[in-house]
């Protein structure tokens, strides 16, 4: 039986209610209302926000780091990140350090493009080179259909204020129960130009 008129508006509007209010689809905002100056700090503020969404908002805090002390940066970058993405070496936390790929990253992009980080933050904008805003500050995090690999394995994805859509977190659930970024590689592609003044 063919389905016309108002009846089948009812029911398309009905489908797209349903789906707007399912979890997969759900919004959420990580409020970071300080920033860690040190390895301690960083800790208590993965504690805090253990969760895929909170794992990767301390990366993005990590990111933001890198500009004003890139030495720090590359310590929170290795409690955040899983094992698997880490190497032995002086250049982080422990005798630990982030691996090649990640180092790259870290480097090389945040160095170039230091507005890409304070991308993250809600607020900030092209229009004037990504100021940050007043403390706190608010990460906005989406998931979609296909976010839950399994129950220790779950990816996110994060706005950012100079890209047209939210950029892929891979989360994982380690054996300690602390949620770390598994792979965030994404959140290190350019942003839209700062405009000319």
């Amino acid at each position: 039986m063919k389905v016309a008129g108002p009846t089948r508006t009812f029911a398309i509007a009905i489908l797209f209610f349903l789906v707007s209010q399912s979890p997969l689809f759900a919004s959420e905002t990580i409020r970071i209302g300080s920033l860690p100056q040190n390895v301690e700090g960083f800790a208590a503020l993965q504690k805090q926000n253990n969760s895929p969404e909170g794992a990767a908002a301390c990366f993005a805090v990590a990111m933001l780091t890198y500009e004003g002390d890139a030495a720090l940066a590359r310590a929170f970058f290795t409690l955040v990140l899983t094992d698997v993405n880490l190497i032995d070496g002086p250049n982080g936390h422990n005798g630990r350090q982030p691996d090649v790929a990640y180092q790259d990253h870290i480097d090389l992009r945040l160095k170039r493009d230091p507005g890409m980080a304070r991308s993250y933050v809600q607020g900030t904008s092209r229009n004037d080179n990504y100021v940050l805003p007043p403390l706190p500050y608010d990460f906005v995090f989406t998931r979609n259909a296909r976010s839950v690999e399994s129950d220790d394995l779950i990816r996110v994805y994060l706005a950012s204020t100079g890209a047209d859509s939210p950029r892929p977190v891979l989360t994982k659930r380690g054996a300690d129960g602390q949620w770390r970024v598994d792979g965030a590689s994404s959140l290190f592609v350019g942003v839209a130009a700062p405009r000319a003044e």
